[in-house]
């Protein structure tokens, strides 16, 4: 996964909100130094799409199916009740 950091020009009128996110799987074919890496894209693996940093790039995680059946429970919102010492929960 790759998470890029844009920069706001205020003269192309573009800011973060707007821009476009570069995310998915992508390919390392080389690496030019040790904080410099070629990408490229799956579907065409002899060309190169920019030479991103070390600090840019995510390790890439698949995302959960909704049916894999492990689901966080909700948490109840607001202070938790407050239970005396002769009483039972």
């Amino acid at each position: 996964m790759l998470m890029l950091h844009p920069i706001n020009q205020s003269r192309n009128e573009k800011s973060q909100k707007f821009m476009d996110k570069r995310e998915g799987s992508y390919l390392v074919i080389t690496n030019r130094s040790p904080t410099k890496w070629d990408i490229a894209d799956q579907e065409e693996p002899d060309e190169v799409l920019e030479i991103y940093y070390s600090s840019a790039l995510r390790a890439y995680e698949l995302p959960i199916s909704r049916d894999s059946g492990t689901v966080a429970p909700l948490l109840r919102r607001g202070r938790p009740r407050k239970f005396s010492v002769n009483s039972s929960p």
